[in-house]
């Protein structure tokens, strides 16, 4: 029934491929194509016959037996948010998460997570909880910074004060560590530009500027700053000067 599944494929009859491939997972079970065949009917049922309920079924299946697939897993993600189970979308992102190598990609998904959580679900007390986690897991990454300041300031406009002073303490001691790293100087100028701080970020670019990393807008603002305080013996472009004003973590 496989083949008869395929050439039903070849014409363009996904309902009859379908059902042919239907009969034959039915009966082969213990088939070495028994995935590919799982996988191809997801896909017909997902793209041709708007099954989605039918399709996860079938991705479901092939996880169990690969649970170390997180491409798999991508596309189970897919399909849930298709069907609206967020529920489901949460459980596969907690458990590609789990099975991530680096603090980074991890903090990545929990961002995921509390996007879910935040605008889905509608529980803003655990979307804190998972952008607080990314925090942890990745002091440096802005965008974990950026939500997490937005969601609590809907609570209380210093908590947002708050979290932004954390991460802008985390990145000076970023740079304490490595301070030839362009990046964090310009992460720092991003958070700055949040706390509405425009000598921090006058001066978190003005080191970047030393190290020969400006963009044409940063550039445009650290020369309105300069004219704007040349008079108030501001430093030189040397790096040490520039990272003193930074100031420690």
């Amino acid at each position: 029934r496989s083949r008869r599944a395929d050439i039903a494929l070849a014409a363009g009859d996904a309902p009859l491929a379908a059902e042919h491939f239907k009969r034959y997972l039915e009966i082969a079970r213990e088939s070495p194509r028994r995935s590919e065949v799982e996988l191809t009917l997801a896909r017909i049922l997902a793209e041709d016959l708007d099954d989605v309920a039918g399709a996860l079924a079938q991705l479901s299946s092939v996880l169990a037996s690969a649970p170390h697939d997180l491409g798999l897993r991508e596309r189970v993600i897919q399909l849930a948010s298709r069907a609206m189970d967020w529920n489901q979308v949460l459980y596969q992102v907690r458990e590609i998460e789990r099975q991530r190598a680096s603090n980074a990609e991890r903090a990545r998904d929990q961002l995921r997570i509390a996007a879910v959580l935040r605008d889905r679900i509608g529980d803003p007390v655990k979307a804190r909880q998972s952008l607080e986690r990314a925090r942890q897991l990745d002091p440096l990454n802005l965008d974990a910074v950026r939500e997490l300041a937005e969601l609590v300031a809907g609570a209380d406009p210093s908590h947002r004060a708050t979290v932004l002073a954390h991460a802008a303490g985390d990145v000076r001691g970023a740079i304490a560590g490595a301070p030839e790293r362009a990046v964090l100087y310009e992460r720092l100028a991003v958070i700055a530009q949040w706390q509405e701080d425009l000598d921090a970020r006058h001066y978190a670019l003005a080191a970047l500027d030393a190290l020969g990393s400006l963009s044409a807008e940063q550039r445009q603002f650290v020369d309105v700053a300069r004219a704007a305080v040349a008079t108030q013996g501001v430093p030189g472009t040397k790096l040490g000067d520039l990272r003193r004003r930074i100031g420690p973590p």
